[in-house]
């Protein structure tokens, strides 16, 4: 399993590469009114509106202002993953309609992992909402966070 593994303040988060399209640079966003404190507006990728949503308030409920270092997680959407389900590459899986930018404030690697590797969340991890949380793993001394984005984005659409 390949894991695109980012930061989000100071914490290391990963997500199944297959449930990403790609990672952009910050673009110009435009702040809609009313929308929800997580939704921090939308962007125009290549032509495609998509909206962005910061994973603080879900992951630890502190915004992060924006650095240089910040990039776009774009996560795919339903209708990129019906090739990936053809051919057998990834399970029954659901986001969103459309893609998903999730601002994250620094990218690391891409890092393989092998799924026995991966543990339950510590109870000692506090401050992020657990639900949003398929598990940790150890790389090189560091725990990684990995994100049950399918949840992530369930939660997003739902709120």
């Amino acid at each position: 399993m390949k894991l695109a593994t980012f930061w989000i303040d100071k914490s290391l988060f990963a997500v199944d590469i297959l449930l990403t399209r790609e990672i952009s640079p910050m673009h110009q966003i435009t702040h809609v009114s009313k929308a929800p404190p997580y939704v921090l507006g939308l962007i125009n990728l290549r032509g495609q509106i998509i909206t962005v949503v910061d994973p603080a308030h879900f992951l630890h409920n502190t915004p992060n202002p924006s650095t240089k270092n910040c990039r776009f997680l774009i996560i795919t959407s339903n209708e990129d993953l019906k090739h990936l389900k053809k051919m057998e590459l990834i399970g029954d899986v659901k986001l969103g309609k459309e893609p998903l930018a999730v601002k994250i404030d620094k990218v690391d690697d891409v890092i393989d992992i092998n799924e026995d590797q991966i543990l339950p969340p510590p109870s000692t991890l506090s401050g992020i909402d657990r639900e949003m949380i398929s598990g940790v793993v150890e790389i090189n001394g560091e725990l990684v966070v990995i994100m049950n984005m399918p949840k992530f984005v369930a939660k997003i659409l739902n709120n």
